[in-house]
């Protein structure tokens, strides 16, 4: 169920033997994500050596590495993803500079098909609700609960602000999303996707606590493009 890294200011990533072990337990696709002139910029379709050039000691950083269980295994199905994204083809850039950007571990019940991922569906799907992604941008308690789902994210703002959600360890002053090489950790019991303050109910039972608005008129994250 992938793997993710975050790596704070002033750390270093495990080295190149540990980066290798870790790929190959999640072949699917390798992506990255940081902060660069103000932008948050996201890489997919990479290598151990491709993220090892990238990486710089005085920035955080994210790395994933997937292992895919739906959509399909291809690059653009590789993480991170802009954050928010009303089209598909949005989630399907291999490279992309935006205000937010977001990583997942985990599976989410009822979302993706052939053609999007588990993550991909249900970004698209959250997209459609403006203010809760303007929620998200802003750490907005509600719309964290809410987004969450009882799964692992890592997702970065371009002020350099990060939010891990879910169960995380910390190894080495770095965080991993799950257990590297069998350690045995014991993870904190996740959340069901589908408990009482979940994005599926909300939207089943209608509870329109944000207005909705159209994407465009939210302007906040205008500027989003792929590159």
């Amino acid at each position: 169920m992938c793997m993710i890294i975050y790596k704070p200011k002033g750390k270093v990533l495990p080295d190149k033997e540990e980066l290798i072990d870790i790929e190959r337990e999640n072949p699917h696709g390798l992506g990255m994500m940081f902060v660069e002139n103000g932008r948050v910029m996201g890489y997919k379709g990479l290598n151990v050596h491709d993220v090892l050039h990238y990486t710089k000691k005085d920035r955080r950083e994210m790395v994933h590495f997937r292992l895919g269980t739906s959509g399909k295994m291809n690059v653009g199905a590789n993480h991170p993803f802009l954050f928010p994204a009303d089209k598909v083809e949005m989630l399907m850039w291999d490279t992309w500079k935006a205000d937010m950007g977001i990583m997942h571990n985990g599976m989410i019940r009822g979302y993706g098909n052939d053609n999007l991922s588990d993550t991909q569906d249900y970004i698209l799907q959250f997209s459609k609700y403006p203010d809760l992604a303007a929620g998200i941008y802003r750490f907005d308690k509600f719309a964290i609960k809410l987004f969450e789902a009882g799964q692992k994210w890592g997702i970065m703002r371009k002020d350099g602000a990060v939010k891990l959600l879910g169960s995380w360890k910390e190894k080495d002053e770095l965080w991993y999303s799950s257990d590297p090489f069998g350690y045995g950790w014991e993870w904190s019991e996740q959340e069901d996707s589908f408990n009482s303050l979940s994005f599926k109910n909300w939207k089943k039972d209608k509870r329109d606590i944000f207005p909705r608005r159209g994407f465009a008129e939210w302007s906040k994250f205008n500027g989003m493009e792929g590159i």
